[in-house]
This record gives C-alpha cells, structure tokens and sequence, in this order.
C-alpha cells in the first residue's frame, strides 16, 4: 500500500524541517498513538496501539540530509504490518516550500490491509488539517500559496 502527498507551504526549508526533524511533536500534532521505546541488545523497539490493536515493531536506523530528507523503516513483529516506510522530502520555492511526503506499508493480512487503509484516510485527513493549521500560523508572516497535489 502506498500513500503519497505534496503540500507547498508559505514558509522557509528550515521552518518546515524543525516540524518535520521533530517527529514526536508531529505525531502529538496529528493525533496518533503515543509510542514507547526501548532499546535492547543495541536494537530499538517500538509499541503503541493503534485502532484497538498492539503492534509491536524494530526501529532501523533513520536516515536523513538535515533540511532536506529524512527516511524510516518499522519492522513489525505485531500488528497490522509486516513493514513500513516513510520518506519525508523538503526543497525549497520561490515563496516557501514544498513538502513531499511518502508511505508506503506491507500488511500482514487481509484484515490488515483493510485497517491499514482506513488509518491512513483518518491520517490523511489529519495531514489536510495540520497543514491547513500551519498556513493559518503562517499568514501573517509570510505570503504564498497552500496547494495539495
């Protein structure tokens, strides 16, 4: 399954990183399942419930060029995936930035994928309005343009 966005905002690379950099504050900004981690014998692991289900998830090493990308990869031992990955792309406009964001998941079931989807509309949504939200923040600032491709 694969989700992808683009948002231009009214604001500089360096703004839209610290948002992005900051991926606690982001998933507190848009409503999601507070995660716990761990680290045992040099791994991290991950837990948090969501849609009523545990998942239960390997936390690869992230990779990032600062104030430009950063990629995630979640292994998942419990829950709805198998896999998910995320990339997150900053570049700069003329008036601002253009924020490209991706996911993409492997289910583990049929029910799986059916949760999957639906998790990502309600998410999808929740980006529409935290954009929205931060152009609103924004506008009197900065001049431009908030377009979703």
């Amino acid at each position: 399954l694969d989700w992808f966005w683009v948002f231009d905002l009214p604001a500089d690379p360096s703004t839209i990183w610290k948002f992005i950099a900051d991926s606690s504050r982001m998933n507190r900004a848009l409503g999601m399942a507070e995660m716990t981690f761990v680290e045992k014998d040099g791994v991290r692991r991950g837990t948090a419930r969501n849609g009523g289900v545990h998942h239960e998830w390997v936390e690869v090493p992230w990779s990032w060029v600062s104030g430009r990308w950063l990629t995630c990869t979640r292994i998942y031992e419990a829950g709805f995936s198998r896999v998910l990955y995320a990339i997150h792309r900053i570049e700069p406009l003329g008036t601002g930035t253009r924020l490209y964001l991706y996911f993409g998941a492997i289910p583990r079931s049929l029910v799986g994928a059916a949760a999957l989807r639906l998790c990502h509309h309600l998410h999808n949504l929740r980006e529409h309005r935290f954009a929205s939200d931060f152009l609103r923040r924004q506008r009197r600032r900065m001049t431009g343009c908030f377009t979703i491709v």
